[in-house]
């Protein structure tokens, strides 16, 4: 935002006041030139005397500009859009600056540089909490609030959760999966698992997963105390409550399938955390970087509303939105007549897999295993098919359900090691279907086609994982239009969408490199979206999720450099995989396969030894302990986790409805939220206008409801006291207790 400000500026002054040119460099062109000093690490005279620039041009004036560039003593090295790299001369940027084509001056350095933290710049929150300046009577850094994170790959002992005095910022720790600490006790019930709050329990753990990092990414970005370098959370003074809710095993160990369709640790996690939000005086945030694609996307989904009935509670829960919005996750058909069917095939280590019709209607399903045949790869024809199992026909009128194993199929087992359950049945909310299956195909050639057959007219969703139509004659096919999460679809969370703040991909052992693949100001093209089938909108709004570097778990680097010592090769690096393939079945993020590894599928880059990880860079280490960058809508929600609570801080009175108002005031919208609107939401989170926002309402006690027919969910009157029936019109009420403006 503050770029393009900072334009829009020079714009004006270009337009307006002509004459008076000087501002248009940026601030480290300034100092570059003005300094003595700022030169002294040029080698030779004749450099010291040049600056290596890019410079921004009004588009319609741009050829006469370069001409005149060139009379000024520039050399010119490449243009790129409205902009031009060049090496100028120092004596002529005051000629320069006088150019009424040049809008911006900007010095840049040829080697990338380490960038310490993209997310708190570019959402604004630096502006508030006393790094760059503050908004009203102090600096805001998320002091006396909890931000709760629901996650795996905690490094416990990370300096990110430690303050500048040595002590640790977590306050309680609950693993749902662990038993070897003391339970949770709640209304006469305990919780399974261990709960630690005592600081001398928490100081005696390590981590809850030594096979992944992701927690210790998504916590630091919300909340990470500020290393040297600069990286840290949008709020450094927040409390930290850790929720760690996958258990401690790598996919040599697999998830059961039963574990996989019933996974009851994300519930009682969130049990929990309505437990100590009630047990506790301050306000609780709430943040989930993980996701499922199965579900009815309506909002009633078991997962999905508990963390509605969280929202209820005054709880402001924020969830990442999905990461497949590349990927068809979402087939929709209606059937044309009773002999339609529609096909789909699937194929990966694991499918969670779930179809609705939402009325109550004959359905027949059948699961088909398929290999493709080779004439596809060697020609690039169309192939066929050969069909090598099929199940039964199973029907929803008698409630059909199948558990098929390869130990007891020997069909079945020569092309796929693994299990399977498969059914269709009729319910009160109308007919379902569901396959889910485990395992290995015995070929890369092979997957699992569905045949489903209903009665015209039925409306059938299926929701799952990438359905992929390997030019099946006869597929049934729709376009990417829902793509998110299923937890997304709760009416009242926050779902954040990822987008591009940063053009240089850095991790953990590489040197920095620009991101060819992402346009900085752009929507990542993995953030998924959608409306829900109860209207709900996904994302809510956006935030930097490309490239955004944080903590890691070292106790995951220690193990890949042993891997690598005893001369693995790449696939024992798969096996510790945090793509959404990951053993629990919720959707963590991408690029969690390798800290050398920049690219989002676990692909290594071209001049990689896969057998040899490089040491650590020291501008990516903390008393030992570790940085990387990563990218996903994981780290995008935790940035809007912290910015909610810098403005809980501020007035800890605010309602999930009036956090979600300000939110819809506040984003900032651009040239790419414009052009995207149902991938960005209300627009890029920006935390200081919010905060603004908050300040102005705590001054007038008066907040807003964008949108009037919002109000039939809340109590009204009007200020003379009367109760107000039905949509109120435009004007002055009090709502729910506190006056409100409805426009």
């Amino acid at each position: 935002m503050q770029k393009v400000l900072f334009v829009f500026l020079c714009l004006l002054i270009s337009v307006v006041v002509m004459a008076q040119s000087r501002g248009k460099q940026t601030l480290q062109a300034r100092m570059l030139t003005s300094s003595p000093k700022s030169v002294q690490v040029k080698k030779s005279p004749t450099a010291a005397k040049t600056l290596e620039v890019v410079i921004k041009l009004e588009k319609s004036t741009m050829d006469a500009t370069l001409e005149q560039l060139k009379a000024a003593g520039l050399t010119l090295h490449a243009r790129l859009g409205q902009q031009v790299s060049a090496t100028m001369p120092l004596d002529a940027m005051d000629a320069v600056e006088q150019l009424p084509g040049v809008i911006r001056i900007a010095a840049h350095t040829t080697r990338p540089k380490v960038l310490s933290d993209v997310t708190r710049k570019d959402i604004r929150s630096s502006e508030i909490d006393g790094e760059q300046g503050y908004v009203g009577p102090q600096p805001y850094t998320g002091k006396g609030v909890t931000i709760i994170l629901l996650d795996t790959g905690f490094d416990f002992q990370h300096p990110a959760f430690y303050d500048e005095q040595g002590n640790c910022r977590i306050k309680a720790v609950y693993m749902p999966c662990d038993e070897q600490g003391p339970g949770v006790e709640i209304e006469g019930m305990t919780l399974p698992g261990s709960y630690y709050d005592v600081p001398s329990q928490i100081a005696q753990l390590t981590t809850d997963n030594t096979y992944m990092y992701h927690g210790s990414h998504t916590a630091a970005i919300a909340a990470g105390t500020r290393s040297p370098q600069g990286f840290g959370g949008v709020a450094p003074d927040a409390d930290i409550v850790l929720c760690c809710t996958s258990p401690n095993k790598s996919e040599d160990d697999p998830t059961p399938l039963s574990e996989l369709v019933s996974n009851p640790s994300i519930f009682n996690s969130l049990a929990f955390v309505s437990h100590y939000a009630k047990q506790h005086q301050q306000r609780v945030v709430v943040n989930a970087s993980m996701g499922i694609n199965n579900g009815s996307h309506n909002g009633n989904g078991v997962i999905t509303e508990a963390f509605e009935a969280l929202c209820q509670q005054g709880i402001p829960v924020v969830l990442s939105v999905g990461n497949e919005g590349d990927t068809r996750t979402t087939l929709h058909k209606t059937f044309e007549s009773d002999d339609d069917v529609l096909r789909g095939m699937i194929g990966s280590s694991f499918s969670l897999l779930e179809g609705y019709t939402f009325a109550d209607v004959p359905l027949t399903m059948q699961l088909s295993l398929v290999r493709q045949d080779m004439d596809y790869y060697l020609d690039g024809s169309e192939g066929g098919f050969t069909t090598l199992w099929q199940s039964p026909v199973l029907d929803a009128d008698s409630g059909s359900l199948l558990y098929v194993s390869s130990d007891d199929d020997e069909t079945l087992a020569e092309w796929f090691e693994g299990e399977m359950n498969i059914g269709v049945q009729k319910g009160k909310e109308g007919t379902s279907l569901a396959c889910y299956y485990q395992g290995t195909f015995i070929n890369f050639d092979c997957r699992f086609e569905l045949s489903i057959r209903s009665c015209q007219g039925t409306d059938l969703y299926l929701f799952g994982g990438n359905l992929d139509s390997m030019e099946r004659e006869g597929y049934s096919n729709s376009e990417i239009f829902m793509t998110m999460s299923d937890w997304a679809t709760a009416p009242d969370v926050i779902s954040v969408g990822a987008y591009s703040a940063n053009g240089i991909k850095r991790n953990l052992r590489d040197e920095p490199n620009p991101d060819d693949k992402n346009k900085v100001g752009d929507i990542a093209d993995f953030s998924s979206y959608g409306t829900g089938l109860n209207g709900v909108q996904c994302p809510t709004l956006s935030a930097p999720g490309v490239n955004v570097v944080s903590a890691v778990s070292h106790y995951y680097v220690e193990l890949e450099n042993q891997m690598a010592d005893d001369d693995d090769d790449d696939d024992d690096l798969d096996d510790v995989d945090l793509d959404s393939d990951n053993p629990n079945g919720h959707d963590l993020g991408r690029g969690f396969d390798g800290l050398y590894d920049d690219e989002p599928d676990g692909e290594s880059p071209e001049d990689d030894d896969s057998d040899h990880l490089g040491p650590p860079r020291e501008e990516m280490m903390w008393n030992g302990y570790h940085y990387t960058s990563e990218e996903g809508t994981s780290q995008a929600a935790p940035a809007v986790a912290g910015t909610i609570a810098l403005w809980l801080e501020a007035d800890p009175t605010l309602t999930v409805s009036e956090i979600k108002d300000i939110l819809s005031r506040s984003c900032r919208t651009d040239e790419f939220t414009l052009a995207s609107p149902d991938k960005f939401g209300y627009g890029k989170v920006d935390a200081k206008r919010g905060l603004e926002l908050v300040l102005e309402r705590l001054s007038t006690g008066i907040s807003q409801i964008p949108d009037a027919a919002d109000a039939v969910r809340h109590s009204i009157f009007m200020m003379d006291g009367r109760r107000v029936i039905g949509t109120p019109t435009r004007g002055l009420y009090v709502v729910d207790g506190k006056k409100v403006v409805v426009k």
